[in-house]
């Protein structure tokens, strides 16, 4: 998971409406394949992955909190925007 299901896993805080998948590959076929529909309300977004590092997340089943962070940021929604400074105070202090 990505963006703000990721974030979602790890503190809770906010949940957006689009929900971003990650694979390494991207497969084409993972809609069909779960079995999605199209929502009234929602969408999901399937992304490959930038490198290696990316499944390096803080907890199972999430990609790495800078990638999560930058996924906020790229919304550009006030709530996702404090939804990442969240993240970069728990996890990327190590950054700055």
């Amino acid at each position: 998971w990505g963006g703000s299901a990721a974030e979602h896993r790890l503190l809770h805080y906010y949940r957006g409406t689009i929900t971003v998948i990650h694979f390494d590959p991207a497969p084409s076929t993972a809609a069909k394949r779960w079995g999605l529909a199209p929502a009234r309300a929602g969408a999901i977004t399937f992304l490959g992955i930038p490198g290696p590092l990316a499944f390096q997340g803080a907890e199972p089943n999430t990609v790495h909190p800078l990638l999560i962070y930058s996924e906020l940021l790229a919304t550009g929604e006030e709530r996702a925007r404090d939804a990442a400074a969240r993240i970069r105070e728990r996890y990327l202090q190590h950054l700055s």
